[in-house]
């Protein structure tokens, strides 16, 4: 008896039965603190606190108490029985006549469920308004229970020989006046022959073929260094990248050894520089007032037989140019992730760069 008045000053509640149960598994009689009676086994309440139906308002709900509900919220009922408890849902209609599944809990708690009323579903007018605005039509007259659910849809200027699948949603927020992705392209503005030589003049390139029929589709160009590329009018407005040749991937430990060669010993450097005429020979790094060349050789790269050629070409033209040409090898062995493994590298780099009679002109403080 003194383990169940320990228990009650615990929790809360009052043991009200006739006598002690022979084990703490056997249900007994209690009041919860709202004195409400509760059937429970002295373990679960030791270990799992209070199990009251009708404080926690999972008991059975009367006619009345839906009623009152619907009295409060505005909220009908459309349901031919009462749920058996508070957290089934159940058919309601919310005041502007928008049918809603909700459990009595969840109304009880929010006073209003609707997700059309709040913006967040839309009715089939909703529908129709904005495929209307997008040049298409739904194709089934029936809104779906989600915005975000995708639906099909009919392009009106093809007479729906388009379809597209999407949702109000994305709808919605597209800008464009046309959602059909087939009559996008066609409908896009066409430029002339004008527009051409304007974007010419403003990249560099030059057009060596003829001019296509729609901004989206690629045109064959000389860059301005020469090379045959092919892009769309709208890559090139874009100054998006589009002579592979030109703009090669740098790799990291180059950048961190041009950064260094250009804060620390020449300041005019400039990268992936052209320099030996009538050849396709490009120096990794160059300083052209200096005539100095660095190569960063990686040796995944330079182990290969055709590098060794290429390599050996490279220098008798830099011989032959007056350049003085530097080769820096880096590999496996380096690391350069972390501010202690990159100026271990670094300092590499300067003893290499150094005995070759490259002083710094801007010291590392």
């Amino acid at each position: 008896m003194e383990d169940y008045k320990n228990l009650e000053k615990t929790i809360g509640y009052r043991y009200v039965g006739s006598e002690i149960p022979r084990n703490s598994h056997t249900p007994g009689t209690w009041n919860c603190p709202e004195g409400h009676p509760v059937s429970a086994r002295y373990s679960d309440l030791k270990y799992h606190g209070g199990v009251c139906a009708i404080c926690a308002g999972v008991v059975p709900k009367t006619a009345e108490d839906y009623q009152k509900l619907e009295e409060r919220t505005g909220y009908k009922y459309l349901g031919l029985e009462i749920p058996t408890n508070t957290k089934t849902k159940g058919s309601w209609l919310c005041p502007t006549a928008h049918p809603v599944r909700i459990t009595f809990n969840e109304l009880d708690q929010r006073n209003s469920a609707c997700r059309i009323c709040f913006g967040r579903d839309k009715t089939l007018e909703d529908y129709e308004k904005v495929g209307a605005s997008r040049g298409l039509m739904l194709r089934e007259k029936r809104a779906p229970a989600l915005a975000k659910t995708k639906v099909w849809w009919d392009c009106i200027a093809t007479d729906g020989a388009h379809s597209l699948l999407a949702s109000f949603n994305y709808l919605d927020q597209k800008p464009s006046k046309t959602a059909c992705a087939q009559c996008a392209k066609t409908w896009a503005p066409r430029k002339t022959i004008d527009d051409y030589r304007a974007l010419e003049a403003k990249t560099g390139y030059k057009l060596r073929g003829e001019m296509p029929e729609r901004t989206h589709d690629k045109a064959d160009w000389w860059c301005p260094e020469g090379h045959p590329t092919s892009a769309s009018y709208h890559t090139l407005n874009g100054n998006k990248v589009a002579c592979p040749s030109c703009h090669s991937k740098t790799s990291t430990p180059e950048k961190l050894i041009f950064d260094l060669v250009q804060s620390e010993f020449l300041p005019d450097v400039i990268s992936q520089a052209r320099v030996l005429p009538g050849r396709q020979m490009k120096f990794d790094i160059y300083s052209p007032s200096q005539k100095i060349a660095i190569e960063v050789d990686g040796t995944y790269w330079h182990q290969r037989p055709e590098a060794e050629a290429r390599d050996t070409a490279k220098n008798e033209a830099a011989a032959q140019q007056g350049v003085k040409l530097i080769r820096i090898s880096v590999g496996p062995r380096h690391r350069y992730s972390g501010t202690k493994a990159r100026e271990r590298f670094l300092s590499e780099v300067r003893s290499i760069l150094t005995s070759h009679h490259l002083h710094a002109t801007f010291p590392k403080p």
